[in-house]
């Protein structure tokens, strides 16, 4: 689940790359959808965080990946 939720995050920022990049090659028309894949990744993200959030397991991992749980409070 903690890798799941790590890619989640990812996804939701290059859903974001994606929405700009459309935008400034005038595909305007594109740029809604992309936004809207990357909420329902961040809905996705959220998920995972709320099924390991209290699990022993999370701070050990999350030390040795950067914080990736600040990364995820963040953007809850």
């Amino acid at each position: 689940m903690y890798f799941a939720g790590r890619l989640e995050s990812k996804n939701t920022e290059e859903y974001k790359d994606a929405a700009r990049f459309a935008k400034d090659l005038g595909l305007s028309e594109c740029v809604t959808d992309m936004l809207h894949m990357s909420d329902t990744e961040l809905e996705h993200e959220k998920y995972f965080l709320s099924v390991i959030v209290d699990r022993w397991i999370l701070r050990p991992v999350t030390l040795f990946y950067n914080g990736v749980r600040h990364h995820f409070m963040v953007h809850s």
